[in-house]
Protein backbone atom coordinates (compact mmCIF):
# COMPACT_ATOMS: atom_id res chain seq x y z
CA UNK A 1 0.00 0.00 0.00
CA UNK A 2 1.43 3.45 -0.88
CA UNK A 3 2.63 5.58 2.01
CA UNK A 4 0.81 8.74 3.03
CA UNK A 5 2.64 12.06 3.01
CA UNK A 6 5.36 12.21 5.72
CA UNK A 7 5.00 8.56 6.66
CA UNK A 8 8.18 6.51 7.17
CA UNK A 9 8.45 2.73 7.04
CA UNK A 10 11.27 0.46 8.24
CA UNK A 11 10.67 -3.11 7.20
CA UNK A 12 7.03 -3.74 8.10
CA UNK A 13 6.78 -1.01 10.77
CA UNK A 14 4.83 2.05 9.62
CA UNK A 15 5.57 5.34 11.39
CA UNK A 16 4.34 8.91 11.06
CA UNK A 17 0.81 10.30 10.62
CA UNK A 18 -1.92 7.85 11.63
CA UNK A 19 0.39 5.75 13.83
CA UNK A 20 1.67 5.79 17.40
CA UNK A 21 5.17 6.57 16.17
CA UNK A 22 5.62 10.28 15.52
CA UNK A 23 8.65 10.87 13.29
CA UNK A 24 10.26 14.08 14.51
CA UNK A 25 11.45 16.79 12.16
CA UNK A 26 15.12 15.93 12.59
CA UNK A 27 14.61 12.79 10.48
CA UNK A 28 17.30 13.26 7.85
CA UNK A 29 17.92 10.75 5.04
CA UNK A 30 19.96 13.32 3.07
CA UNK A 31 23.14 13.41 5.17
CA UNK A 32 26.13 12.60 2.94
CA UNK A 33 29.85 12.41 3.61
CA UNK A 34 32.75 11.77 1.23
CA UNK A 35 35.57 9.32 1.81
CA UNK A 36 38.92 10.39 0.37
CA UNK A 37 41.39 7.50 0.76
CA UNK A 38 43.95 9.12 -1.54
CA UNK A 39 44.45 12.43 0.26
CA UNK A 40 47.59 13.45 2.11
CA UNK A 41 50.35 15.93 2.61
CA UNK A 42 52.96 16.68 -0.05
CA UNK A 43 56.29 16.34 1.70
CA UNK A 44 58.07 17.92 -1.26
CA UNK A 45 55.83 20.99 -1.72
CA UNK A 46 53.26 23.24 -0.12
CA UNK A 47 49.74 22.08 0.68
CA UNK A 48 48.41 18.59 0.04
CA UNK A 49 47.24 16.39 -2.81
CA UNK A 50 44.00 14.51 -3.39
CA UNK A 51 42.99 11.62 -5.59
CA UNK A 52 39.73 9.89 -6.31
CA UNK A 53 36.97 10.25 -3.75
CA UNK A 54 33.64 8.54 -3.19
CA UNK A 55 30.51 8.90 -1.11
CA UNK A 56 30.63 7.11 2.22
CA UNK A 57 27.83 4.95 3.55
CA UNK A 58 24.79 6.96 4.65
CA UNK A 59 23.77 7.01 8.32
CA UNK A 60 20.13 8.10 8.61
CA UNK A 61 18.91 9.39 12.02
CA UNK A 62 15.25 8.58 12.70
CA UNK A 63 14.06 10.28 15.90
CA UNK A 64 10.66 8.95 16.98
CA UNK A 65 8.22 9.94 19.71
CA UNK A 66 6.63 6.66 20.79
CA UNK A 67 3.19 7.14 22.33
CA UNK A 68 1.55 4.15 24.01
CA UNK A 69 -2.05 3.12 23.55
CA UNK A 70 -2.71 4.40 27.07
CA UNK A 71 -0.91 6.82 29.35
CA UNK A 72 0.79 3.98 31.17
CA UNK A 73 4.13 2.21 31.21
CA UNK A 74 2.45 -0.93 29.85
CA UNK A 75 0.99 0.98 26.89
CA UNK A 76 4.36 2.48 26.02
CA UNK A 77 6.17 -0.80 26.48
CA UNK A 78 3.94 -2.59 23.98
CA UNK A 79 4.64 0.04 21.30
CA UNK A 80 8.35 0.16 22.11
CA UNK A 81 8.71 -3.60 21.79
CA UNK A 82 7.27 -3.42 18.27
CA UNK A 83 9.70 -0.62 17.41
CA UNK A 84 12.65 -2.52 18.91
CA UNK A 85 11.76 -5.59 16.83
CA UNK A 86 11.78 -3.50 13.63
CA UNK A 87 15.23 -2.13 14.51
CA UNK A 88 16.73 -5.43 15.68
CA UNK A 89 19.80 -6.95 14.02
CA UNK A 90 18.84 -8.90 10.90
CA UNK A 91 21.07 -11.89 11.61
CA UNK A 92 21.73 -13.71 8.35
CA UNK A 93 18.90 -11.88 6.61
CA UNK A 94 19.34 -9.40 3.79
CA UNK A 95 19.02 -5.64 3.66
CA UNK A 96 15.92 -3.93 5.01
CA UNK A 97 13.97 -1.22 3.20
CA UNK A 98 13.70 2.31 4.58
CA UNK A 99 10.81 4.04 2.83
CA UNK A 100 9.33 7.48 3.18
CA UNK A 101 6.90 9.74 1.33
CA UNK A 102 7.62 13.42 0.86
CA UNK A 103 6.35 15.91 -1.68
CA UNK A 104 3.96 13.33 -3.10
CA UNK A 105 6.74 10.91 -4.09
CA UNK A 106 7.79 7.71 -2.37
CA UNK A 107 11.49 6.99 -1.89
CA UNK A 108 13.47 3.99 -0.67
CA UNK A 109 16.95 3.21 0.65
CA UNK A 110 18.41 -0.19 1.49
CA UNK A 111 20.42 -1.03 4.60
CA UNK A 112 20.35 -2.21 8.19
CA UNK A 113 18.63 -0.88 11.32
CA UNK A 114 21.30 0.03 13.85
CA UNK A 115 19.85 1.57 17.01
CA UNK A 116 16.70 2.13 19.09
CA UNK A 117 17.57 4.22 22.17
CA UNK A 118 14.58 5.46 24.23
CA UNK A 119 14.84 8.27 26.76
CA UNK A 120 13.36 6.70 29.93
CA UNK A 121 12.50 10.01 31.66
CA UNK A 122 8.87 10.12 30.43
CA UNK A 123 8.12 6.38 30.23
CA UNK A 124 5.91 6.66 33.31
CA UNK A 125 3.64 9.01 31.35
CA UNK A 126 3.23 6.51 28.53
CA UNK A 127 5.52 8.08 25.92
CA UNK A 128 9.21 8.44 25.20
CA UNK A 129 11.47 10.03 22.64
CA UNK A 130 13.51 7.30 20.95
CA UNK A 131 16.59 7.88 18.82
CA UNK A 132 16.77 5.32 16.01
CA UNK A 133 19.34 4.99 13.24
CA UNK A 134 19.54 3.24 9.89
CA UNK A 135 22.80 2.58 8.01
CA UNK A 136 22.82 2.30 4.20
CA UNK A 137 25.97 0.87 2.54
CA UNK A 138 24.55 2.24 -0.72
CA UNK A 139 24.10 6.00 -0.12
CA UNK A 140 21.78 6.55 -3.09
CA UNK A 141 18.09 7.36 -2.65
CA UNK A 142 15.86 5.44 -5.06
CA UNK A 143 12.33 5.80 -6.39
CA UNK A 144 9.90 3.74 -4.34
CA UNK A 145 8.58 1.99 -7.45
CA UNK A 146 10.69 0.10 -9.97
CA UNK A 147 10.52 0.98 -13.65
CA UNK A 148 10.12 -2.08 -15.88
CA UNK A 149 10.82 -1.80 -19.63
CA UNK A 150 10.13 -4.67 -22.00
CA UNK A 151 10.13 -7.35 -23.03
CA UNK A 152 12.18 -6.12 -25.99
CA UNK A 153 12.78 -8.45 -28.93
CA UNK A 154 15.47 -8.08 -31.64
CA UNK A 155 14.66 -5.74 -34.54
CA UNK A 156 12.89 -7.06 -37.62
CA UNK A 157 12.39 -5.92 -41.21
CA UNK A 158 8.92 -4.61 -42.03
CA UNK A 159 7.43 -3.88 -45.45
CA UNK A 160 9.15 -3.89 -48.84
CA UNK A 161 9.38 -6.63 -51.47
CA UNK A 162 11.09 -9.95 -50.95
CA UNK A 163 12.88 -11.37 -54.03
CA UNK A 164 13.33 -15.15 -54.55
CA UNK A 165 17.12 -15.12 -54.43
CA UNK A 166 19.22 -17.70 -52.60
CA UNK A 167 19.20 -15.45 -49.54
CA UNK A 168 16.53 -13.13 -48.11
CA UNK A 169 16.68 -9.87 -50.04
CA UNK A 170 14.18 -7.11 -49.20
CA UNK A 171 13.69 -3.81 -51.05
CA UNK A 172 12.10 -0.74 -49.51
CA UNK A 173 11.78 -2.26 -46.03
CA UNK A 174 12.54 -0.66 -42.67
CA UNK A 175 14.08 -2.00 -39.49
CA UNK A 176 11.75 -1.78 -36.49
CA UNK A 177 11.82 -2.82 -32.86
CA UNK A 178 14.76 -3.94 -30.79
CA UNK A 179 14.93 -0.80 -28.64
CA UNK A 180 13.08 1.23 -26.02
CA UNK A 181 13.49 4.40 -23.96
CA UNK A 182 14.80 4.44 -20.39
CA UNK A 183 13.79 7.46 -18.29
CA UNK A 184 15.79 8.09 -15.11
CA UNK A 185 14.02 10.93 -13.32
CA UNK A 186 16.76 11.27 -10.72
CA UNK A 187 20.05 13.16 -10.50
CA UNK A 188 22.58 10.30 -10.68
CA UNK A 189 23.17 7.27 -12.91
CA UNK A 190 21.25 4.21 -11.75
CA UNK A 191 22.12 0.53 -11.91
CA UNK A 192 20.21 -1.67 -14.35
CA UNK A 193 18.99 -5.25 -14.08
CA UNK A 194 18.66 -7.19 -17.33
CA UNK A 195 16.74 -10.42 -17.78
CA UNK A 196 17.45 -12.07 -21.12
CA UNK A 197 15.15 -14.98 -21.95
CA UNK A 198 16.13 -17.57 -24.55
CA UNK A 199 16.42 -18.89 -27.11
CA UNK A 200 19.31 -16.71 -28.22
CA UNK A 201 23.07 -16.76 -28.75
CA UNK A 202 25.58 -14.06 -27.80
CA UNK A 203 22.98 -11.57 -26.51
CA UNK A 204 24.11 -7.96 -26.18
CA UNK A 205 22.58 -4.86 -24.62
CA UNK A 206 23.55 -1.29 -25.54
CA UNK A 207 22.55 1.87 -23.67
CA UNK A 208 23.10 5.16 -25.52
CA UNK A 209 22.60 8.81 -24.68
CA UNK A 210 24.09 11.31 -27.08
CA UNK A 211 27.72 10.35 -27.69
CA UNK A 212 27.78 7.94 -24.74
CA UNK A 213 27.55 4.28 -25.84
CA UNK A 214 27.90 1.34 -23.44
CA UNK A 215 27.51 -2.23 -24.69
CA UNK A 216 27.49 -5.44 -22.68
CA UNK A 217 27.71 -8.81 -24.46
CA UNK A 218 27.54 -12.31 -22.99
CA UNK A 219 29.26 -14.89 -25.21
CA UNK A 220 26.97 -17.83 -24.46
CA UNK A 221 23.88 -19.63 -25.70
CA UNK A 222 20.65 -19.25 -23.74
CA UNK A 223 18.33 -22.20 -24.37
CA UNK A 224 14.57 -21.88 -24.72
CA UNK A 225 13.04 -21.65 -21.24
CA UNK A 226 16.33 -20.47 -19.70
CA UNK A 227 17.43 -16.96 -18.89
CA UNK A 228 20.30 -14.68 -17.87
CA UNK A 229 20.15 -12.35 -14.84
CA UNK A 230 22.51 -9.37 -15.15
CA UNK A 231 22.98 -6.68 -12.50
CA UNK A 232 25.10 -3.78 -13.77
CA UNK A 233 25.49 -2.21 -10.31
CA UNK A 234 26.64 -5.40 -8.58
CA UNK A 235 28.41 -6.48 -11.82
CA UNK A 236 27.04 -10.01 -11.75
CA UNK A 237 25.87 -12.35 -14.54
CA UNK A 238 23.96 -15.54 -13.66
CA UNK A 239 22.40 -18.27 -15.80
CA UNK A 240 18.98 -19.31 -14.45
CA UNK A 241 19.82 -17.33 -11.32
CA UNK A 242 22.57 -19.76 -10.26
CA UNK A 243 25.50 -20.46 -12.60
CA UNK A 244 28.01 -17.61 -12.66
CA UNK A 245 28.53 -16.45 -16.26
CA UNK A 246 30.64 -13.36 -15.63
CA UNK A 247 33.61 -14.98 -17.35
CA UNK A 248 31.61 -14.97 -20.61
CA UNK A 249 30.76 -11.26 -20.37
CA UNK A 250 32.75 -8.54 -22.12
CA UNK A 251 32.31 -4.86 -22.85
CA UNK A 252 30.88 -2.26 -20.46
CA UNK A 253 28.48 -2.28 -17.53
CA UNK A 254 25.70 0.05 -18.74
CA UNK A 255 23.93 2.33 -16.28
CA UNK A 256 20.76 4.39 -16.72
CA UNK A 257 21.95 7.97 -17.39
CA UNK A 258 20.07 10.90 -15.92
CA UNK A 259 17.20 11.78 -18.26
CA UNK A 260 16.16 9.75 -21.30
CA UNK A 261 18.39 7.16 -22.93
CA UNK A 262 17.85 4.31 -25.41
CA UNK A 263 18.38 0.62 -24.68
CA UNK A 264 18.94 -1.77 -27.63
CA UNK A 265 18.86 -5.57 -27.65
CA UNK A 266 20.62 -7.78 -30.20
CA UNK A 267 21.73 -11.41 -30.52
CA UNK A 268 23.71 -13.31 -33.16
CA UNK A 269 21.20 -16.18 -33.40
CA UNK A 270 17.68 -16.87 -32.18
CA UNK A 271 15.32 -14.28 -30.86
CA UNK A 272 14.84 -14.25 -27.12
CA UNK A 273 13.82 -11.09 -25.28
CA UNK A 274 15.20 -8.47 -22.91
CA UNK A 275 13.43 -7.01 -19.86
CA UNK A 276 15.03 -4.05 -18.07
CA UNK A 277 14.32 -3.13 -14.43
CA UNK A 278 15.69 -0.09 -12.57
CA UNK A 279 14.88 2.67 -10.12
CA UNK A 280 15.45 6.38 -10.67
CA UNK A 281 18.17 7.53 -8.26
CA UNK A 282 19.12 10.68 -6.31
CA UNK A 283 21.86 11.72 -3.91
Amino acid sequence: MPLAEEQVQVGSLLMGPGTRYEVLNTFNPWVRNARTPATGERSWAHGSWSGAEWAAEAVVPIPVMVRGSSNTVAGWLECHQTLAAAFAAVGTGGDVELRWCLGGREYVMFGRPRMADPDPVTIGLGFARTQCAFVCPDPLIYAGDETVVGPITPPSWVGGWSLPFTFPFVIGSSLTGGEADLVNEGTVEAGLRFRIDGPCKDPSVTVTQGDSVRTLTVSTTVASGDWLDIDTAARTVYYNGEANQRGYMYGDWPLAPVGTSVVRYRCSEGVGSLTVTFRSAWW
